[in-house]
């Protein structure tokens, strides 16, 4: 597969399979136009991102196994079915291989957006508290059970 980053600024991109979106604050413009997502910092320590917006957006969602950062929300993702783990490289290109052959499934995305709004709506205040705490956790230490 050709790939392109877009830190890269290139003019054409046109001829090339995955565009790896390697900047922040730009993922929600890209989840528009996307049905297969990775979402990095997954397969390190460093910790994934976090993966609603994705899923608003009706994206196939792929992560590593270091999701520590948004426990919660993966754990609900994988338990509805809305996410794919991967273990490594090699299951990445799989899976998403996988995927791509699977890629013009509208019904498919059709269902993951339905879905992922209506898991959204019903757990969002549920949501914004995981994402809070965490951020709170990550960044003051200070641990859930002062509530």
């Amino acid at each position: 597969l050709k790939f392109v980053r877009h830190s890269e600024n290139k003019k054409n991109y046109k001829n090339n399979d995955i565009y790896i979106v390697d900047s922040y604050g730009e993922s929600k413009s890209f989840y528009k136009i996307s049905n297969i997502v990775f979402l990095g910092g997954s397969l390190v320590s460093k910790g994934g991102q976090n993966p609603l917006e994705a899923l608003k957006f009706g994206c196939n969602i792929l992560h590593g196994n270091y999701t520590f950062n948004f426990k919660d929300v993966y754990k609900m993702l994988e338990k509805e079915k809305l996410s794919l783990k991967v273990l490594g490289s090699k299951d990445l290109e799989k899976k998403v291989f996988t995927l791509f052959k699977k890629r013009n499934d509208t019904n498919k995305i059709r269902k993951l957006n339905k879905i992922g709004n209506s898991i959204l709506k019903k757990n969002l205040n549920e949501l914004k508290k995981i994402v809070l705490w965490n951020f709170i956790n990550q960044n003051f230490g200070i641990k859930k059970t002062l509530i």
